[in-house]
């Protein structure tokens, strides 16, 4: 008798587990899909901070390189579905606009260089897309959540930052203005 009531106690316990386990993964892809419709905003006004990677071919990029550009900073994953909904958008945009002095630097945070650049061809990205794999950027920008974006000024001062997957009617509203500038 003791014997099964422990075996119950286990599978109770086990079956509590898993349910607590897939309510807890329920969350957050419930909420990886409210961040895709709704973008949190802020406003600011300080200098850019002065970061550096690697592109995913291995070139040096820095973000004072791209003084005198307004820049896009745009923090993602690869496994991020929010990150990857937002991919041709940001894509459109970027061709529409990289003659205006537009760029968009992709910030993949953590995953490895190979897996990144598959990542990049198989989206067709052009942008140039560089590698995190300690999450500086996350931390310079003080930005949590995936997606998020920076938009930084010609003047590399940072003037809007949001968390959340954009769309090329947000990016109309929130980048063209800077461009005519």
């Amino acid at each position: 008798m003791l014997e099964n009531k422990n075996e119950k106690n286990l599978l109770t316990n086990s079956i509590l587990r898993r349910l607590l386990i897939a309510v807890i993964i329920g969350l957050l892809f419930w909420g990886g899909l409210m961040l895709i419709n709704q973008q949190h905003s802020s406003k600011s006004s300080e200098p850019a901070p002065d970061l550096e990677w690697s592109d995913i071919y291995g070139n040096a990029i820095s973000l004072r390189d791209y003084r005198g550009k307004v820049v896009l900073v745009n923090n993602f994953a690869v496994w991020c579905p929010p990150c990857k909904a937002e991919m041709p958008e940001l894509e459109s945009y970027y061709l529409e606009n990289k003659d205006k002095g537009f760029v968009i630097l992709g910030i993949e945070a953590g995953q490895p260089r190979d897996v990144v650049l598959l990542f990049s061809q198989s989206m067709g990205l052009s942008f140039p897309i560089v590698l995190d794999p300690g999450m500086e950027s996350l931390r310079a920008f003080r930005m949590n959540g995936l997606p998020n974006s920076i938009l930084i000024d010609r003047q590399g001062m940072i003037r809007q930052a949001w968390v959340g997957a954009v769309d090329k009617t947000f990016l109309e509203k929130q980048v063209t203005p800077l461009l005519d500038e």
